[in-house]
């Protein structure tokens, strides 16, 4: 991503660099271990990790929208980076609530 936002910011670009609420969240002192959780726990801890992502998405691009300048928007891994944690039913269930 560094070499990325370099290369772009020289050509003129204004580079938004979205991190990931998981890592911020490791970052901060939380507890992302999700394994041997019960499972409302883990599918609450990822829902509120998914909500905190789109937020942070939505943000960075309301930023971009609001630029005088040609934008480009990186994301560190990002919203669907969640599901290769949990199991496809787990994502269902998260989805529905």
């Amino acid at each position: 991503m560094k070499i990325l936002r370099e290369r772009f910011s020289s050509k003129g670009y204004r580079v938004f660099c979205v991190p990931e609420a998981a890592t911020l969240t490791v970052h901060g002192g939380g507890n992302v271990v999700l394994n041997g959780l019960e499972l409302g726990v883990k599918l609450e801890s990822e829902r509120l990790l998914m909500k905190i992502q789109l937020s942070l998405e939505q943000y960075f691009l309301k930023l971009a929208s609001m630029s005088d300048m040609p934008s480009l928007i990186l994301y560190d891994r990002g919203l669907v980076d969640g599901c290769a944690y949990i199991t496809a039913e787990e994502r269902d269930a998260i989805y529905d609530q």
